[in-house]
């Protein structure tokens, strides 16, 4: 990235700085597309998953024929993912008690009239707060062969680079991912775009990205993409073991603090978030403590940072959506991180709940 930033060429155009730029662009391009299964083509940088996300649902929506018909989702998505559908006619699918989709539900919708009125299904693969896993090949496969016509989008900000995924192997057309999730900087993200499909592009004014996504790229921010996705194509098993040995400490730990409950699938889930709930004092409070002493976790929906709004996650599990923590961990999280962590919340909450 450091290299990449003394760049000072537009990678669009064909003199020689350019294509310095240019070159490092497209170096980038292979090493996310090697590690995700793709082809290069078929990779489109974006922002981050929340303009990977947005553009994907309004390309299809705005395609010629689509406007009339409705778009199925679930109950637990992103509020990226849940406000850009209510723009459109969407059916929303229930969930579990540990977020996991109500497949059946999803296929009455799809097979309950004409299937060509479904223009997409949009599911995550791991969702945001919880870190429910989908078994997203699977329910891919349902879709494909109840409704072939429609167009499948997944966002899987929160899987990809925890999890191993190929996009050549599932039914997927559309997959919108977060470069900083995994180690990336911020600011950088993608689309993988089936080869052959034409949406809509969300950003006109360019022919960057095969015209798909005008606007100069980032080209630091895509080379340090790059990077990040090579040094993961060998050692991902490895980065998700680590992780998973982390979360399980984090659970084994918590398991003895009163009045914790844990939420999310007990097996099916991503390696790095654990999400709990509580009954009896406000999450506020609890935040406020752990920052003091040098703990960031988070309440509420995983993107309110002005305010704590209600989980719509939780929410759709039927559980208090007042009160929770996020609690997610990263490539240099410790075992004392998770130490400190679960010694805090103990004495915080019952510090708290002598208080009220």
């Amino acid at each position: 990235m450091t290299s990449a930033l003394e760049l000072v060429g537009d990678p669009s155009r064909i003199h020689s700085e350019g294509m310095k730029a240019r070159y490092v662009v497209e170096e980038a391009r292979e090493q996310v597309a090697n590690f995700l299964g793709a082809k290069p083509r078929e990779v489109v940088f974006t922002s981050g998953a929340t303009e990977s996300i947005s553009s994907a649902i309004t390309g299809v929506m705005t395609l010629d024929g689509n406007g009339n018909k409705n778009i199925i989702t679930t109950a637990i998505e992103h509020s990226c993912v849940l406000e850009t559908c209510e723009k459109f006619n969407t059916k929303i699918i229930g969930v579990d008690k540990h977020g996991i989709i109500d497949v059946a539900e999803l296929l009455e919708v799809l097979t309950n009239g004409d299937p060509k009125d479904i223009a997409l299904v949009s599911l995550q693969s791991a969702n945001h707060e919880i870190g429910t896993l989908q078994d997203i090949a699977l329910i891919c496969e349902h879709v494909r062969a109840k409704a072939p016509d429609c167009l499948i989008h997944i966002d899987a900000a929160q899987s990809i680079g925890r999890t191993s995924f190929d996009f050549s192997k599932i039914a997927a057309d559309l997959v919108s991912i977060s470069a900083h999730k995994f180690g990336a900087p911020k600011g950088v993200g993608a689309l993988l775009i089936r080869q052959g499909l034409r949406i809509h592009p969300m950003f006109k004014g360019g022919s960057q990205e095969r015209a798909r996504r005008g606007g100069i790229e980032n080209v630091s921010a895509i080379a340090g993409f790059g990077a990040v996705c090579e040094s993961l194509k060998d050692n991902l098993e490895v980065e998700a073991e680590k992780t998973f040995e982390l979360t399980n400490l984090c659970i084994e730990l918590t398991s003895k603090i009163e009045g914790l409950t844990r939420y999310g699938h007990p097996e099916k889930r991503a390696p790095h978030i654990v999400c709990f709930g509580f009954e009896d004092v406000e999450p506020q409070a609890v935040l406020l403590s752990l920052d003091k002493k040098g703990v960031n976790v988070h309440s509420g929906s995983a993107c309110s940072s002005e305010e704590l709004q209600p989980s719509t996650v939780l929410e759709a599990l039927g559980v208090n959506a007042e009160r929770s923590l996020r609690v997610s961990v990263g490539w240099e999280s410790t075992r004392k991180d998770i130490e400190v962590f679960s010694k805090e919340l103990a004495s915080t909450l019952k510090y708290l709940r002598e208080m009220y």
